[in-house]
């Protein structure tokens, strides 16, 4: 039934605008209908392309709709093909409700394509988020809630300053199966302080203690068992009156995290693609309107001439109708003198 409805309105269009080109009487209003059926032919290949008439019953309605509409809309412009004399008064009504049918037809399809159109960028923005959240998980413990916390990056290299007798900490997330690292080296404490050992301290997200070292310069390594947030925690306890700054890079490097990024690549090739493809038909939905517009406008103006003529035949035949009736009364009063003259003249001579 799809196929049956796309093939007779395209050939109902095809066949509408070749009409059109014989036709012996209003010429212009053929012609304006003959861009709106055009932009119509346009609209309905992009839906069929898309499969709208797959999912929505409107889209369905409004395609019988417009069969029903061309097709009158046809039998109208051959009529205009075999003569010249017609009811123009009857014609102007026929093309009006004509033309306001494919008007609301083009309404319904345009604003199905573009939701249309706009439901599949966002689907597929959900797709890819949702992969370059979940690409590298193989979750454990911890609930499927944490894992959609902000957890930043996967890397950090910065350099701090840790007061006297206190202690930095800083949380960081990793998954499950991952290779947690931490480098830190102490490049200088100021103040009364020259010890250069700093107590570095890692723990899991559910409070183990998973390394510690008391060292200048120190390295810890471990794999991440649990999904959660690590806590770091860099204390200046062997300095009681000098602040240590330190340097620090640490992360968590996955296994796999190549193939994931080589996948996150190809899918922001198709990713792409579909939005290009998505403006192209936007953009082509745009010139639609663009020449719909102008038919609007092209009616209106021809609406207001119309108008314009009406009222200046109005007026003129009023004007005229007025003229003819005081000169008949004129010559009535004329011929009405003439006669009581001659009467007159008659008893003066007898």
């Amino acid at each position: 039934m799809e196929h049956i409805t796309f093939k007779n309105i395209l050939s109902l269009c095809k066949g509408i605008i070749w009409m059109i080109t014989e036709v012996k009487a209003n010429k212009k209003r053929c012609r304006r209908l003959a861009d709106r059926v055009q932009a119509l032919k346009e609209l309905v290949e992009s839906i069929q392309q898309a499969g709208l008439s797959q999912t929505s019953p409107y889209v369905n309605s409004a395609l019988r709709k417009l069969c029903v509409t061309l097709t009158t809309a046809q039998e109208l412009v051959r009529k205009c093909t075999k003569t010249r004399f017609l009811n123009l008064l009857k014609c102007k009504n026929k093309f009006n409700d004509v033309n306001e049918s494919l008007n609301d037809t083009f309404h319904v399809l345009s604003g199905a394509l573009q939701h249309t159109a706009a439901m599949l960028l966002n689907t597929l923005l959900i797709v890819l988020s949702s992969q370059s959240v979940w690409s590298r998980k193989s979750e454990s413990s911890l609930s499927e809630a944490s894992a959609g916390f902000f957890r930043g990056s996967d890397k950090y290299d910065f350099a701090i300053k840790v007061p006297a007798a206190e202690m930095e900490c800083f949380w960081h997330f990793a998954h499950q199966s991952g290779s947690f690292y931490l480098m830190y080296m102490v490049q200088s404490v100021t103040g009364m302080g020259s010890n250069h050992r700093l107590f570095v301290t890692v723990k899991s997200p559910e409070g183990v203690l998973m390394a510690s070292k008391n060292q200048a310069i120190g390295q810890i390594n471990f794999q991440t068992e649990v999904t959660g947030f690590y806590r770091i925690c860099l204390g200046n306890h062997n300095n009681q009156f000098g602040v240590t700054k330190v340097s620090v890079n640490f992360g968590v490097i996955y296994e796999g995290s190549e193939h994931s990024d080589r996948e996150m690549e190809e899918d922001q090739k198709v990713f792409h693609s579909i939005q290009e493809s998505i403006k192209k038909l936007q953009n082509q939905v745009f010139h639609m309107w663009r020449h719909y517009s102008f038919a609007r406008n092209r009616k209106g103006k021809d609406h207001f001439l119309l108008t314009s003529n009406l009222n200046y035949v109005n007026w003129w035949s009023a004007t005229q109708s007025l003229v003819i009736v005081l000169s008949g009364y004129l010559q009535l009063l004329v011929l009405k003198r003439l006669f009581h003259a001659g009467s007159s003249s008659f008893k003066s001579r007898a």
